[in-house]
């Protein structure tokens, strides 16, 4: 029974691992059609005159927001008790806003972070008052700046 289990959560990963590589296949291939379509010698002009720092400075604030977003969920695992990786919790992170952005009304990304949680040991009830608490507390900073 075990070794069933097992090679389900095999199947799965590859599954999962499929669906990234057919993604981002498909994403490069849009990518390039729409610049080939679009793109003209004042786009490309404009693309040289891009200040690369400023580039990489908003990638890097993005990175850092995810990987805070996801010590702030660290932080409230640890205080209840559970010991989750960093990366598992940025990964928690990440799925959510993922989620929130494909699915209508950002209604996705909640569940998925409170089965993500619940997989690894966390409680349903622990996990969903746990998201409660984090959206409060980014609540409470967000209206005193």
């Amino acid at each position: 029974m075990k070794n069933n289990n097992l090679d389900k959560e095999k199947r799965t990963g590859n599954y999962i691992r499929l669906g990234i590589q057919v993604f981002v296949c498909i994403t490069i291939v849009i990518f390039v059609l729409i610049f080939w379509k679009t793109l003209d010698e004042e786009s490309w002009f404009q693309i040289k005159q891009v200040n690369y720092f400023y580039l990489v400075l908003a990638l890097l604030s993005s990175a850092l927001a995810w990987f805070f977003d996801g010590l702030i969920i660290l932080i409230f695992a640890t205080a209840l008790g559970y010991k989750l990786p960093v990366m598992f919790c940025t990964g928690v992170n990440l799925a959510n806003i993922f989620v929130s952005t494909v699915t209508p009304f950002q209604s996705g990304g909640a569940p998925l972070q409170i089965y993500m949680l619940n997989k690894n040991g966390i409680s349903i009830a622990v996990s969903y008052t746990h998201l409660r608490a984090h959206e409060t507390v980014l609540d409470l900073v967000c209206r005193l700046l």
